[in-house]
């Protein structure tokens, strides 16, 4: 057995030991910054809601961004197409208030120029500056989407509203169509 000193012993370790330099290179400095900015970025979208998130499903575009025609219009198609949509129970009547409650809050937010998809009904109904709705037509639109929040959120409740599903689902639409053609535009620009 040959124990020559001339080989160095190393240890297992030694080969996986990764160096790093004293001074950090600038780049390395410039691209950490970068990803810490983008990080922060869409962090505070994502915290704020900024990012576009998935709204219930109609049947038809007269709901989108894109659409463009008056904010009354476009609710008033799409409240005639959910007529023919008539909840049959629980859960149908939950899906059918939560669509009737996005039409609205979508109206509100068009018609008077308020961030209503993104607001509590309370804050919603707040928000609405003085004038631009009557005292009745402002309980009305916190009364229906208070309803809508209801069916949606109060199970003590459901159980009436989902053996009159249909019925239910009948009134809100109606107090809808009454809120969006009694606050709507003419074409001249009067109420």
């Amino acid at each position: 057995m040959n124990l020559s000193p001339a080989v160095p012993i190393r240890e297992p370790l030694d080969e996986f030991f990764i160096s790093f330099p004293s001074q950090p290179s600038p780049w390395a400095i410039v691209i950490g910054g970068l990803v810490l900015i983008v990080f922060v970025v869409v962090r505070a979208r994502f915290r704020r809601g900024g990012v576009a998130q998935a709204a219930p499903a109609t049947s038809g575009a007269a709901t989108g961004p894109e659409d463009d025609r008056s904010p009354h219009t476009a609710a008033l198609g799409v409240l005639d197409e959910l007529e023919g949509e008539w909840p049959a129970g629980e859960r149908e009547l939950d899906v059918f208030s939560v669509r009737l409650s996005f039409v609205v809050r979508r109206y509100v937010q068009g018609r008077f120029g308020v961030r209503a998809l993104e607001r509590a009904t309370d804050e919603l109904v707040d928000s609405i500056r003085e004038g631009a709705l009557s005292p009745v037509q402002r309980d009305a639109l916190g009364a229906l989407l208070a309803r809508c929040d209801q069916v949606k959120f109060a199970a003590a409740l459901r159980g009436d509203a989902a053996r009159d599903a249909p019925e239910c689902a009948r009134a809100l639409l109606a107090r809808a169509r009454d809120f969006v053609k009694g606050t709507a535009v003419e074409e001249g620009g009067a109420p």
